[in-house]
């Protein structure tokens, strides 16, 4: 039996125990139970993404892209990932005419300007060499900003593999 406890839908952490012990009442799975813990995913769909122009004739949202109408964009989208978690990896997808767009996870103090690049590189490339890997959702949000993006330029989602 896996009993998971869950942060706001994000799988914090599971217990198993073993030969389905009871985990309240009679059964004792005091020295049985052992933490799982693992590998998880964060998807981002385009739909996240927001443009640094809000102009309704700059962008357009279709099914599976956020696509760049003008020269010049920047686009962003919140990264929302539980505390603690211990980011591994980070790709941002798009297509071919997006490959030479660089986009950036960054760390953001609240309150304050102050912005830290965790992870970097061309559309299409994953990232595995992860500067201050940590969530703390006490001092830092987070977001994904891809820049210099130019006509047709296309974002189609992002994966951030992390572990708990």
């Amino acid at each position: 039996m896996k009993v998971q406890f869950r942060t706001s839908n994000q799988y914090k952490m599971a217990l198993d125990i073993p030969n389905n012990r009871e985990l309240f009442g009679q059964g004792d799975v005091r020295e049985t139970a052992t933490a799982v813990v693992g590998t998880s995913y964060l998807s981002i769909p385009p739909t996240s993404f927001r443009s640094n122009d809000p102009d309704v004739d700059d962008v357009r949202v279709q099914g599976r892209t956020f696509t760049s109408n003008v020269e010049n964009l920047t686009f962003w989208a919140p990264v929302i990932l539980p505390h603690g978690a211990v980011v591994t990896a980070v790709i941002v997808y798009g297509n071919t005419a997006a490959e030479a767009i660089t986009w950036q996870l960054r760390r953001e103090i609240l309150g304050e300007a102050t912005l830290v690049t965790m992870a970097t590189a061309v559309i299409n490339t994953e990232d595995t060499s992860i500067t201050s890997p940590i969530i703390d959702n006490s001092l830092y949000s987070y977001s994904i900003l891809c820049s210099n993006v130019d006509t047709s330029d296309a974002i189609e989602g992002v994966r951030i593999t992390y572990t708990i």
